[in-house]
């Protein structure tokens, strides 16, 4: 991650809840264990054809999110990324997400299974588990709920939720800005 990411990731985590992204939803469960899992909602002026591209390809995470990306030859349900556009394949900062289901053009579920070197809390992030659910609202239009969770009550658990309830929000108004208009990424290194 970028030293900006991170610290976007912090200063959007700061906001009260109610300052949320326009547009975007959040909704927090907390289990009996104290364990907590995010839920960020929003709509995309782009169809699910084109929201599906963009979350299960190499192309697409590179049209939207981050600067360079592959899919691993050997494990074509894995695709790596970086927010450098001078990362290369398996190099320190790169982040791997392994696809665990997919049902087309409805749902899918990942991990990520390799962080930036440096990445706080790592083995502790590499247990959460992130689900995207597409439901078409209106012609031409996407709903996208991501569920991120379960995040555990420790310390660890509670920082990496607050970088990610954050951090999530604000991925998911870049996909609507970059997928509804056109644009290029704000992730992007240039």
């Amino acid at each position: 991650m970028t030293r900006l990411a991170i610290a976007l990731g912090i200063a959007f985590a700061m906001l009260p809840h109610a300052a949320a992204a326009a547009g975007v939803q959040s909704t927090v469960s907390t289990a009996p264990d104290g364990s907590r899992t995010m839920t960020h909602t929003v709509v995309i002026d782009a169809p699910v054809k084109h929201v599906w591209s963009a979350l299960t390809t190499a192309d697409g995470w590179k049209r939207w999110a981050t600067a360079v990306a592959w899919q691993v030859s050997d494990r074509p349900r894995i695709i790596e990324t970086s927010y450098k556009a001078d990362g290369v394949p398996g190099g320190p900062t790169t982040i791997r997400q392994l696809f665990l289901s997919e049902v087309p053009f409805r749902s899918l579920s990942f991990r990520t299974i390799k962080a930036p070197a440096g990445f706080k809390h790592f083995e502790t992030y590499r247990k959460v588990v992130n689900r995207v659910v597409l439901t078409p609202v209106a012609t031409g239009q996407t709903r996208v709920r991501f569920r991120a969770g379960p995040y555990p009550d420790t310390v660890a658990g509670r920082e990496l939720f607050a970088f990610f309830e954050a951090g999530n929000r604000k991925t998911l108004e870049n996909m609507a800005d970059v997928l509804g208009k056109g644009a290029r990424s704000r992730f992007e290194e240039r």
